[in-house]
């Protein structure tokens, strides 16, 4: 456990936008077998993070309305 970070990280990452719907949110996490997209907002500012937990339970809500 002495490596770090950067000798394990992934230099490209996917992100999205508040505003990016779950559904492709959703999309992208299943093609690219990931379980969390950080969210950036216009000026590349980190607001948040989403997992696919989120993303679940917001479908399920909005099929229950």
């Amino acid at each position: 456990m002495n490596r770090k970070v950067g000798d394990v990280m992934t230099p490209e990452f996917i992100y999205v936008h508040p505003d990016t719907r779950l559904t492709r949110v959703l999309q992208l996490m299943v093609e690219h077998r990931i379980r969390s997209i950080i969210v950036l907002d216009g000026t590349q500012k980190l607001v948040g993070i989403i997992a696919r937990e989120d993303v679940i339970t917001a479908l399920k809500a909005t099929a229950r309305d």
